[in-house]
């Protein structure tokens, strides 16, 4: 599941998606982790000269849990 309207890029691949990323907003990394994966995300995109990169503090669930739009997966 992604935030409704999000680019979904995985941690691992960052790089191979950068070019579709637009630098002139702000980025927000998540993960369902609720912070290992995202940072990395983070932390991939700000050595790639992004300088409005954040991390959801505590995921893709919590998020989905206080009523958040979300596409794909399912509420437990």
């Amino acid at each position: 599941m992604h935030v409704a309207g999000a680019i979904s890029v995985p941690f691992y691949t960052v790089n191979d998606y950068a070019a579709q990323i637009p630098k002139d907003r702000w980025i927000l990394t998540y993960c369902a982790c609720p912070h290992a994966a995202s940072v990395k995300a983070r932390d991939a995109l700000r050595a790639l000269g992004y300088k409005n990169v954040a991390v959801l503090d505590e995921g893709i669930n919590v998020w989905r849990d206080k009523g958040y739009p979300v596409r794909g997966g399912s509420k437990p």
